[in-house]
C-alpha cells in the first residue's frame, strides 16, 4: 500500500509539471524504475493526462522478457488484475449513495439467471467476497 501511495504522489509530481523540461520528471521517472526494480516487476508504465491531453506517458522495463520486447505505453497491454476490485467498490459506492442497489437483497433482484443456492446469498456478500462463489 506504501508503495502504491508513492506512485500516487509521483504521478501527482509529474501531473503538477507537465512541461517536459521540468527537472522534476526525470526525478520521477528515476523513481518509478527504481520502484519497479525493487518489486522484482518486469514492466510498468506511467501516464498522466490534463483536460484530456497526454502531458507524459513513459513505458519502464520490458513487456516481453523473453524476447525483450519494451514497454510501450500506446501498445502494451497489462492484466487489470486486482485493480477491478477498487474500480468496482467505487462504482458500488456510487449506486448506493444514489440508492440504485440494496446490499441486503438477494443476489438474484439484479441477476435474475444466477442459480437458486441451498441459503439466500446477498450482494453485501458478493460485494465483501463472502459468498463463496469462486468465479
Amino acid at each position: 500500500m506504501k508503495k502504491l501511495l508513492t506512485v500516487f504522489l509521483i504521478v501527482s509530481v509529474l501531473f503538477i509539471a507537465c512541461e517536459k523540461t521540468d527537472p522534476r520528471i526525470e526525478d520521477a521517472k528515476e523513481y518509478i524504475e527504481q520502484l519497479r526494480v525493487e518489486s522484482e516487476s518486469i514492466g510498468w508504465t506511467a501516464t498522466v493526462s490534463v483536460d484530456n491531453e497526454i502531458v507524459f506517458s513513459e513505458g519502464f522495463g520490458l513487456a516481453n522478457y523473453e524476447q525483450q520486447v519494451p514497454v510501450y505505453p500506446d501498445k502494451t497491454k497489462f492484466r487489470i488484475g486486482s485493480i477491478s476490485k477498487a474500480l468496482t467498490a467505487a462504482g458500488l459506492g456510487i449506486l448506493i449513495e444514489e440508492g440504485k442497489i440494496d446490499l441486503d437483497a438477494s443476489v438474484q433482484k439484479y441477476v435474475p439467471y444466477f442459480p437458486e443456492k441451498k441459503y439466500e446469498i446477498s450482494t453485501r456478500q458478493v460485494a465483501g467476497h463472502q459468498a463463496g462463489i469462486r468465479h
